[in-house]
């Protein structure tokens, strides 16, 4: 039998517990080989964004349970365009590609910055197909705090690869250069998840406000080489910080954190083109008409093998 093979990133960092509960989680089930590749440390925010003026780095580290695992030095694309067009690893032979278990939702907005979420859309960019995890819990800091969760994404990851009783297949072409954007519940609250739930993305994000605070001290003199008026010092720098973070929510239904808010696991369908169609022949065109129903089927049996019914999943 044929055994599937995954990458995983993230952009908490690849010792952060969400990544290390996700791959426990994977090869506690024994059913595929696991492969890491991740940013050296905590690079959240960093949506797409790559390293173009700077080498990048990576060296070896240990992953209980990894076929092989390396830190990049880079942002969470950096650490996917290393692993998939580099010799950095033995293989580009993957399955599928999965983000996270990001700390914190990545629904509504939140998808346009998220570094998580980026991770999974480079791999997107590159042919193959993607999920980014995320738990609703911005307090999880331990492996145990992840553990529900990454039971539901391998039970989702397991559907998407079509594995049942021992037997597998691709994953189905429709999922090809797409992210399943899923954010899970967390449950250190007493929530009870109650299923997968197909969402469209809402507006629910953060903000902040900026107060002016004190400049760095070494600002001006490592940048001077960047602009000869600072380096005459003919500037005056100002500085400002982020301050009272808040959210501001979205709570229509059929949107994802309505979905979470809910006590559901929302999957969102994510495509690497950010236009809007301009008419229905071209919205047509861009996907393959059975995705959506690809997905549906994909998160009712994962519904199931968690023991949810059916009419959570619609």
């Amino acid at each position: 039998m044929r055994v599937p093979k995954i990458l995983i990133s993230n952009d908490d960092g690849v010792s952060a517990p969400g990544l290390q509960a996700l791959v426990k989680e994977f090869i506690d089930q024994s059913f595929c080989k696991v492969f890491v590749c991740g940013p050296f440390g905590e690079r959240s925010a960093q949506s797409n964004a790559i390293s173009v003026t700077k080498h990048v780095h990576a060296f070896e580290i240990q992953v209980n349970g990894a076929e092989e695992a390396f830190a990049v030095d880079g942002t969470p694309a950096d650490s996917i365009i290393v692993a998939l067009r580099s010799q950095l690893l033995s293989t580009k032979d993957f399955d599928l590609v999965i983000s996270g278990i990001n700390r914190g939702d990545n629904a509504g907005v939140h998808v346009v910055y998220s570094g998580t979420v980026g991770a999974a859309r480079e791999a997107a960019h590159h042919g193959y197909p993607a999920l980014a995890f995320s738990i609703d819990n911005y307090a999880a800091r331990s492996v145990e705090q992840y553990k529900v969760a990454a039971e539901y994404a391998v039970a989702l990851t397991k559907e998407v690869l079509h594995i049942h009783e021992g037997v597998n297949s691709r994953v189905p072409k429709e999922l090809h250069r797409i992210v399943l954007n899923v954010n899970i519940p967390g449950v250190d609250d007493g929530t009870v998840i109650q299923g997968f739930r197909l969402c469209r993305q809402g507006r629910h994000c953060s903000t902040s406000d900026l107060i002016e605070a004190e400049s760095e001290p070494d600002f001006a003199e490592q940048n001077a080489h960047k602009d000869s008026e600072i380096h005459m010092g003919r500037v005056t720098i100002r500085a400002f910080k982020h301050v009272n973070f808040r959210h501001i929510q979205d709570g229509t239904p059929g949107t994802d954190h309505h979905a979470l808010s809910q006590g559901f696991v929302s999957v969102t369908i994510l495509d690497s083109l950010m236009d809007v169609p301009l008419n229905e022949e071209n919205a047509l065109r861009r996907h393959d008409g059975n995705l959506a129903d690809t997905v549906r089927d994909i998160i009712n049996r994962a519904g199931l093998a968690m023991g949810h019914d059916n009419e959570h999943s619609p």
